[in-house]
């Protein structure tokens, strides 16, 4: 039989990794289509990363992007793919002219983690901010890359089986635009809607 420390069980994350700047390679980009949000169904990017620093070298960290791709408006902000794929190039890229998201695929990047706590109180790692790697970044060798795979596709072998017993709920459709004209006649702005980066 089990010690009381050995036998008590629950579904948790592996423990955060702590925050701080990281070098990070990425060694892989993939897609989740029609995601439900609060802000209705999207599309996101999953880029893998893994951490090339000493102390937490070989750490897998997902991080979930759009796939707005702006430089942003005088004055405004510029998106979270936009931002990584002008540190890894360590360019100032147009964002008129397309870009291939594969090209990512083995980039350097030097970015800051950060903890979000989950309704649930679990700590979660998140990328919030990415710059060009500088000359410091220890690539993977040969095995690292191997063993980052493996890892990427064990996971997203997890999620088939998952999907298998539990599929995912079909996206709503969408509501009928509401085309009245509010009572007076009078222009109303329409409300802001804020996008989660």
């Amino acid at each position: 039989m089990l010690t009381d420390d050995r036998a008590s069980i629950k579904n948790e994350p592996p423990e955060a990794l702590p925050e701080g700047l990281y070098n990070f390679e990425i060694v892989d980009i993939d897609e989740l289509i029609d995601v439900e949000t609060a802000y209705g169904v999207r599309d996101f990017l999953r880029v893998y990363c893994i951490v090339l620093d000493d102390a937490q070298r070989g750490k897998l960290i997902t991080r979930r992007i759009s796939r707005a791709y702006t430089a942003g408006f005088e004055g405004g902000s510029s998106s979270h793919l936009y931002d990584l794929a002008c540190a890894v190039t360590k360019e100032i890229l147009e964002d008129v002219e397309p870009f291939n998201i594969n090209d990512l695929v083995g980039g350097f990047f030097k970015g800051k983690v950060s903890h979000k706590t989950d309704s649930k109180g679990r700590i979660w790692a998140n990328i919030v901010k990415v710059k060009d790697a500088g000359a410091d970044a220890k690539k993977l060798d040969d095995g690292e890359k191997q063993f980052a795979k493996d890892l990427i596709e064990g996971i997203e072998e997890r999620r088939l089986e998952r999907e298998k017993v539990n599929p995912p709920a079909a996206p709503k459709a969408p509501e009928p635009e509401d085309k009245s004209v509010p009572s007076g006649g009078e222009d109303v702005e329409p409300e802001e809607v804020k996008v989660p980066a």
